[in-house]
């Protein structure tokens, strides 16, 4: 990973003393090199979710393989920065086509000998828990369905919520920002019980919402969550059993341009 610094003047991000001839060159680095989320790659602005760092080409010259984070991979995203204007205008004396290749080879470089790969190929590898607290909480977070928020904000939800068990799905969306999240459920429970439901996002646990029994009654709780990406996959964790979801409403609150990192 390249540093948020920089260095003589110049982002660690776009450094091409630092990333290819220290760290390739001399050191005799061959795998992948990212940035730290939302680096500066030239310019800075008041705003780490929305900065417009559109010269990409200046981060890919320096062998700086990949950008984190970027909300979109499909083929109208390439407009999102320089690298794909600056290729097919010519300009050269900011970015080759060889130099682009020479990135996707650090990256296939990488992926090839990653345990992801072996799963891909068949070869799953075994995890063995050693004296970690969490290991209980190890599940395979693995999405079947994607709900897109933008053609019907109302997620309906009939899953098993009984004590310890996990509901991942997945969202999509292409209006970035801060979101209002109703969850809508119920339980035949008295108001004594406490039935509390753990929200991970990309398996960081962000939110805890507590419902009581309801003796059945239908309630909402309201949350809020920020959805930076196209797709983005959760997981809701039941600590207890005795809660009914019916539905999740997503509700569009603030651009990225308008939230602070303490909104998330």
């Amino acid at each position: 990973m390249s540093v948020y610094n920089m260095i003589n003047g110049c982002f660690g991000t776009s450094n091409y003393e630092l990333n290819t001839i220290i760290l390739h060159d001399q050191w005799g680095y061959t795998g992948l090199l990212m940035t730290d989320w939302w680096a500066f790659i030239q310019e800075t602005s008041g705003n780490p979710f929305n900065h417009g760092n559109r010269e990409h080409s200046l981060m890919a010259r320096a062998q700086c393989d990949v950008y984190m984070v970027c909300p979109h991979v499909e083929r109208e995203a390439l407009d999102a920065t320089d690298t794909y204007e600056n290729l097919k205008s010519g300009r050269t004396d900011l970015i080759t086509r060889a130099e682009l290749q020479r990135n996707a080879a650090n990256i296939l470089r990488f992926a090839m000998h990653t345990p992801a790969m072996d799963a891909v190929m068949g070869n799953k590898p075994t995890v063995r828990h050693i004296d970690c607290p969490f290991a209980d909480d190890t599940i395979e977070a693995k999405v079947d369905v994607y709900f897109d928020i933008d053609k019907d904000p109302v997620i309906k939800i009939d899953v098993d919520t009984s004590d310890g068990k996990d509901y991942v799905f997945g969202i999509t969306t292409d209006k970035h920002g801060l979101y209002t999240c109703e969850v809508v459920a119920s339980s035949e429970l008295s108001p004594l019980a406490q039935l509390p439901v753990t929200a991970y996002y990309t398996s960081i646990p962000m939110r805890v919402i507590t419902f009581t029994g309801t003796d059945g009654e239908v309630v909402t709780k309201e949350t809020e969550i920020g959805l930076l990406n196209k797709h983005s996959i959760f997981r809701l964790h039941f600590g207890k059993r005795g809660l009914k979801l019916h539905e999740l409403r997503f509700t569009f609150k603030a651009g990225v341009d308008e939230i602070k990192f303490e909104d998330m």
